[in-house]
């Protein structure tokens, strides 16, 4: 597993993707609307990180197909050795589920703009 930081951006839409080894781009993050993903310097940013089981891996690449992005190591870049085939298969988020999450992280999202205000 790899773990780039945060990820901002000012201009939308954009998309971020990662991916091992030159392998095919895999969508890890998207902000469609304006405050989706602030600058982390004194914003919300995003967590972004990926994972592969299936094979080692040599070379990780980050990069957004948008105007704007910000990419922070903060520093440090975590990583993770995994067993290969040890994570589940994804079969995708059952949409309860995600209508759930989503309506959390924008709970999340209310209270940390209260708190700065």
């Amino acid at each position: 597993g790899f773990e780039v930081g945060d990820w901002s951006t000012c201009c939308q839409p954009t998309d971020l993707y990662i991916s091992f080894d030159n392998g095919a781009p895999i969508l890890v993050g998207a902000s469609t609307a304006f405050g989706d993903a602030f600058l982390t310097n004194n914003g919300a940013g995003v967590f972004v990180a990926a994972f592969d089981d299936s094979g080692d891996f040599t070379t990780v690449q980050f990069w957004g197909d948008g105007f704007g992005e910000v990419l922070n190591f903060g520093g440090t870049v975590h990583y993770a050795l995994l067993d290969q085939g040890s994570l589940p298969p994804t079969n995708g988020v059952p949409v309860p589920a995600t209508l759930a999450l989503m309506g959390l992280g924008l709970t999340g999202l209310a209270a940390a703009r209260r708190r700065k205000a």
